[in-house]
């Protein structure tokens, strides 16, 4: 047992000045809760936000549930956006607005 937490403390490298550990980034976990709250908080539902960034709902749904990796396409920038990962905004995966026929 002593070994294991040796070769942990030996992974995450020397204490800083003072012997202070910084504490570790947020996880991605922790991240996607967090955005659920600011919806909460904020009164908006998930499926409205959606509609007016213009993605899919599903896949926002699939972004805060953790069933898509997000690593790229729409689903990065889906996390983006949320914060539930750093990044950038790739512009080419972004939805494109959709023109409205009118009858007249």
């Amino acid at each position: 047992m002593m070994a294991d937490s040796v070769a942990r403390d030996s992974m995450q490298g020397p204490a800083p000045a003072g012997g202070i550990v910084a504490r570790p980034e947020r996880s991605m976990s922790e991240r996607r809760d967090a955005a659920k709250a600011r919806f909460k908080a904020q009164g908006v539902t998930v499926a409205d936000w959606a509609d007016a960034q213009g993605y899919n709902r599903r896949t926002v749904y699939k972004v805060l549930g953790g069933r898509l990796n997000c690593d790229f396409g729409i689903s990065h920038n889906i996390a983006v956006k949320l914060d539930i990962k750093d990044g950038e905004i790739n512009p080419a995966h972004e939805p494109q607005p959709t023109l409205a026929l009118s009858d007249a």
